[in-house]
């Protein structure tokens, strides 16, 4: 009898633990199969390239003098396509080292260039500068955005970034040209970036000759009051220092006698860039801009003046 109240009471014990154990832990394991995605179908996004296929160039000859004396921001690897473009038309490319031998390389030049400087020019530069444009030469300025030089406060001690506005802007004000001290940005219509503006509305010019689109990496927007703006875009193209839209500004303008552009970037003459959209087209125009320089002679150019046989 004793024995049966045991098993009785042994079962009351056990058999809410089985049930609960029943109910609640029904067999093995069995994961469902998590859904992922087919990762090795997916493509990255890219920006439509339109390289220069026009393998037949015009000889055109002449020397292109790259600035080099004003702390520029760049490297040679950094416009490759650029200069790549001036050789095959059988330019050469001299640089600048120093602010001496400027008025004597203007002598022979087809053009100067300068690349986001970061000191000024001085009133000796800037006047020789001009009577070479005066004369015929052709003269491009290329700053960015998204270059700075970096100063210390003496007080301080804190990191001050320098942009290369204020540099590029001591030379481009006799040519009535002014690079603002911004960039432009388009949170709309853009090339994979808001900084990365594309420009579609273009003044008539060599420079825009076959364009239809443009993208320009972090640039600087761009006027003059009496020159031509060569790259305008969509009204959600604004600008950081009021984010508005100016028609007034671009991001390059041609001086209002023809010879000085400027342009608010320069990372589209480098690769990939220099492939996306038209900017094969526009470095190509470019390249043509800085050779077809015909400069008058005057007794500034000697002793360059007696270029033919005597």
């Amino acid at each position: 009898m004793k024995k049966g109240y045991f098993y009785i009471a042994l079962a009351a014990l056990l058999l809410p633990i089985l049930v609960r154990a029943f109910w609640f832990y029904r067999g093995t394991v069995e994961r469902p199969e998590i859904a992922t995605p087919d990762f090795a179908s997916f493509t990255m996004p890219e920006a439509p390239i339109n390289e220069n296929t026009n393998n037949e160039v015009e000889q055109l000859g002449g020397t292109v003098i790259i600035d080099q004396a004003h702390s520029n921001q760049f490297t040679m690897p950094d416009i490759t396509a650029f200069t790549s473009a001036i050789q095959q038309r059988g330019g050469r490319i001299e640089a600048l080292n120093d602010s001496f031998s400027l008025d004597f390389q203007l002598k022979y030049a087809s053009a100067f260039v300068s690349f986001s400087p970061s000191f000024p020019f001085s009133s000796f530069e800037i006047q020789s500068l001009q009577n070479f444009a005066e004369r015929g030469g052709k003269i491009l300025v290329f700053t960015d955005a998204t270059r700075n030089f970096i100063s210390v406060d003496f007080v301080t001690g804190n990191p001050i970034a320098i942009g290369d506005s204020n540099a590029a802007n001591s030379l481009l004000k006799v040519f009535d040209i002014t690079v603002n001290n911004d960039y432009l940005y388009n949170t709309q219509e853009n090339e994979g970036n808001f900084r990365n503006v594309l420009f579609d509305e273009f003044g008539k010019s060599e420079l825009t000759f076959g364009l239809k689109e443009i993208a320009l990496y972090g640039t600087h927007s761009v006027e003059s009051a009496s020159g031509l703006v060569l790259l305008g875009g969509s009204e959600s193209n604004l600008s950081s220092m009021n984010d508005a839209h100016n028609p007034n500004h671009g991001g390059a303008v041609l001086s209002a006698n023809g010879n000085v552009a400027a342009f608010g970037d320069l990372t589209f003459l480098s690769s990939p860039y220099n492939t996306y959209t038209d900017n094969a087209t526009l470095i190509s125009n470019l390249a043509d801009f800085v050779l077809t320089s015909e400069q008058s002679l005057t007794l500034q150019n000697f002793p360059y003046i007696f270029t033919g046989n005597t």
